[in-house]
């Protein structure tokens, strides 16, 4: 009898012991998402595909691989989940059938400390676009398109390009 009660203790002693290490384990995984978490959103926002070009202008990746650049609407930490279209550009009236993206691929991005350069390929045309985002004049944290709109230049040939980035760099912001 004595024997049997001993093992019946023993066999509560295990799986008292059990549950509390499956608690603990449970318990540091859920800590775990969270931390990764907070590290995905406030110290690498690339890891949900958000790139940061400063000024509250963001690269976005899409669903299917595609980029957007957006002034940053929808953030959760340091990580933009969507703003405000500039490139591609938007169709805000499309036609029967069309979409309200102009057909457009982001091929390269070069964030400094004064511009954003973007080169871009559109299908329709099959044409390559360049564009320049003058980020001097852009105050930190800004969400008015129209303040970004007016520092925003595109051109069609990359020479051109150049030749206004140069002239405007020449130019002094206060």
């Amino acid at each position: 009898m004595n024997k049997s009660i001993n093992t019946l203790k023993r066999i509560v002693y295990i799986l008292c012991v059990s549950v509390v290490v499956l608690v603990v384990v449970v318990l540091l995984l859920i800590v775990l998402f969270f931390a990764f978490w907070w590290v995905t959103d406030w110290v690498c926002p690339q890891m949900n595909g958000s790139q940061p070009l400063g000024k509250n202008i963001h690269l976005v990746d899409r669903d299917g691989g595609e980029q957007i650049i957006v002034v940053g609407t929808d953030m959760r930490g340091r990580a933009c989940y969507g703003g405000i279209y500039l490139i591609p550009a938007r169709n805000n009236e499309p036609q029967d059938g069309e979409d309200y993206l102009v057909r457009e691929r982001i091929i390269n991005v070069i964030p400094t400390n004064d511009w954003i350069e973007v080169t871009t390929f559109r299908e329709e045309g099959n044409t390559t676009y360049y564009y320049l985002i003058d980020k001097r004049c852009i105050p930190e944290n800004n969400t008015n398109i129209d303040i970004v709109k007016e520092h925003f230049y595109c051109f069609d040939d990359s020479l051109k390009c150049v030749q206004v980035r140069d002239s405007l760099s020449m130019q002094q912001y206060k």
